[in-house]
């Protein structure tokens, strides 16, 4: 029996890899896309282009995880919350700081 009911509405190869993640993880997923296909799922990235990718996989893990470890939705939301806020906001410090280093 899966452990949660999940729709993920569109989001190109991010919400294509977040239902990948979260199925694989045992929760019944559905995907909603607005054109039948693959869409930006199917072609090649540079590795550069490629962290929406991880991004969007390691917020599936830690969203399965904190769905998993919760008893109500909101629980989970605020575990998921906390795990990602660091990372959230080291990526816009981390540009700020190239920028500031740029000649």
């Amino acid at each position: 029996m899966p452990r949660h009911t999940v729709c993920v509405v569109g989001g190109g190869i991010g919400g294509l890899t977040l239902a990948g993640l979260l199925a694989a993880d045992e929760h019944d997923v559905t995907l909603v896309e607005r054109a039948p296909g693959a869409g930006d799922a199917a072609h090649a990235l540079t590795p550069n282009m490629g962290q929406g990718a991880g991004g969007a996989m390691a917020d599936a893990l830690v969203l399965s995880r904190s769905l998993d470890a919760a008893e109500e939705v909101v629980t989970a939301q605020r575990g998921y919350e906390s795990r990602r806020r660091d990372r959230g906001a080291w990526v816009p410090q981390g540009f700020i700081r190239m920028l500031d280093e740029a000649p």
